[in-house]
């Protein structure tokens, strides 16, 4: 899956473009996917198949592959998430918890709607990862400030703090909701492609999570409800399209990843080469589109 995300990059024009700089982003996203798999075991078997889920969708949005903004903002969200179920039943890990609410709080500098999602991360915190205190929900606090502090402090020494403003006043532009004439086909067919494999892993998830560790139940309930979040933001707001469907992204690649690694049956092995031929297509089809 390196080698194939590796070919996509070259034929998408990453040397002409000189996208440098986001293929890194794009590489470091998909190896902290497999810290998350490895530290989290979120397959209960020996299996690479998130991070190849997580680099088979990516390639298959290439249109993505221009904004640096996107990757920078992706590659955040993974880290946050990363740290953040470290804190799993540890009520002390206040460090771990400020180093995860900060990495999304960066994150929210690129993208400021991403400050819709961290109730739902704080209510993780109360019923998934169950360490709730004082310490962890002060040093979430701190760690989504920290780069507001920092950044308020620099546009004071600079006498202007117009880009703070218009930056917070984005939380309440909504824009024009349920517009979709501005998504093009591509921008369809990856919506749909994802959330087809977000319907099916989590299917396949809510059957057999019995099978599963009481901890990896825990952690996919976040995945599942993140991914619920960011459908339903999307619909709302079609115009934040191309950070949402990478938190989509992010949040199917282990319930696909979970389905695909875990099932052997005549059908699901079809389905296994169903999933492999759509996205080389679609990725295909992306490719011819943007060129």
């Amino acid at each position: 899956m390196a080698a194939y995300a590796v070919v996509v990059w070259l034929i998408a024009g990453v040397a002409v473009h000189n996208w440098w700089l986001q293929l890194g982003c794009f590489a470091v996203s998909s190896y902290l996917m497999v810290q998350t798999n490895n530290i989290h075991v979120l397959i209960r078997i020996y299996s690479r198949m998130v991070s190849a889920m997580f680099m088979a969708m990516g390639c298959a949005a290439c249109f993505l592959f221009s904004s640096l903004s996107v990757a920078i903002a992706q590659m955040l969200v993974i880290a946050g998430i990363l740290l953040l179920f470290t804190t799993y039943l540890d009520c002390q890990a206040s460090g771990r918890a400020y180093y995860a609410f900060l990495a999304f709080s960066i994150a929210s500098l690129i993208f400021p709607q991403l400050a819709y999602f961290i109730p739902l991360l704080w209510l993780f915190l109360v019923f998934n990862l169950q360490c709730i205190s004082w310490y962890t929900w002060t040093a979430s606090l701190l760690g989504l400030l920290t780069p507001y502090w920092i950044w308020t402090g620099w546009l004071l020494y600079e006498g202007d703090l117009t880009p703070l403003t218009a930056h917070l006043t984005m939380l309440t532009d909504f824009g024009q909701p349920f517009d979709y004439t501005m998504l093009t086909l591509p921008q369809w067919l990856v919506f749909f492609y994802v959330a087809v494999l977000a319907i099916v892993g989590a299917s396949h998830y809510v059957r057999k999570n019995f099978m599963d560790k009481i901890r990896t139940r825990m952690l996919y309930n976040c995945f599942l409800w993140l991914n619920v979040a960011a459908v339903v933001f999307l619909i709302v707001q079609p115009q934040h399209y191309d950070m949402l469907i990478t938190i989509m992204i992010i949040t199917t690649a282990p319930l696909a990843g979970h389905y695909l690694a875990l099932t052997n049956t005549k059908w699901t092995n079809i389905s296994f080469y169903a999933i492999a031929a759509v996205t080389i297509v679609l990725t295909i089809f992306n490719l011819t589109w943007s060129t």
